[in-house]
């Protein structure tokens, strides 16, 4: 709907490479696909706000207090696509409890910054594997290769010869559970930021742990156009209680040693 994402930009006064020409042509882009309809038809539900701003530190965020997703213009537009299916999953999991940090122990805390992100990668990965699929317009799936959080993604992809990957439950527990391989490096990166929102906490009393049950939510498909179902409890993999998950976690006792490195922004 058209109007809609007017009506996100029609108050910002955009320059000309952040321009409602540029936006309402990626969201024609996305709407040849029928994933892509469900990724754009999505935001304009949920989304309250959403433009292209020029002072953002990364290439993409969600910003959770007011439903917003913010994008730079510097990328290019077969970059910059990603960002859609990326930031509408992070809405997704807010409005799914995933997204309350309040209470966690420092481990509970990266944990779920770990699981968030490897469903918001994965989410995206596959939206652009059904998107060239249907149109042929392989472009945002070629750019992910290109960026170190989403190569090793793609790669492992398109190398597994597994039939079984074209159901889409298959194929999201395939690219789920790749985010976490010992070669991908978006893990240390996305661990760091975790790390640094912690340190940044005001109030580090713990008052809960992760429940289990909360943590499978985040393999529910039916409301991003997907079929419905639940990549993680209903595909044969390991609990999100496992150690392939958890490796590598810091202690409590540990987390005053820690000492964070500049980073920039969130890692999307």
């Amino acid at each position: 709907m058209i109007s809609r994402f007017t009506q996100f930009l029609e108050s910002f006064n955009a320059e000309p490479d952040t321009s409602i020409e540029r936006l309402m042509r990626l969201v024609d882009r996305w709407r040849q696909s029928q994933i892509g309809n469900a990724v754009i038809d999505y935001i304009e539900q949920d989304i309250k706000d959403f433009r292209f701003d020029s002072y953002i530190e990364s290439g993409g965020l969600y910003y959770s207090k007011y439903d917003a997703i913010l994008i730079t213009p510097f990328l290019s537009d077969d970059m910059t696509m990603r960002f859609f299916p990326h930031e509408a999953r992070h809405d997704w999991q807010k409005e799914n409890g995933l997204f309350d940090y309040d209470g966690l122990s420092f481990d509970d805390h990266v944990l779920l910054t770990r699981i968030t992100e490897a469903d918001a990668h994965s989410y995206t990965v596959a939206v652009c594997i059904l998107h060239a699929a249907e149109t042929g317009d392989d472009a945002p799936l070629r750019a992910l290769k290109k960026n170190m959080r989403y190569a090793h993604l793609v790669k492992k992809w398109e190398k597994s010869d597994d039939p079984t990957l074209n159901t889409p439950a298959n194929l999201r527990r395939f690219l789920f559970d790749a985010f976490f391989d010992s070669k991908n490096i978006a893990v240390l990166e996305y661990d760091s930021y975790a790390r640094k929102c912690y340190m940044n906490k005001k109030d580090k009393t713990v008052t809960r742990t992760l429940d289990i049950e909360l943590l499978n939510k985040v393999g529910d498909m039916g409301d991003m156009g997907f079929p419905s179902g639940n990549f993680i409890t209903e595909v044969e993999g390991p609990s999100l209680s496992d150690t392939k998950y958890r490796q590598g976690l810091p202690s409590d006792k540990k987390k005053h040693q820690f000492r964070p490195k500049k980073r920039r922004g969130l890692f999307t």
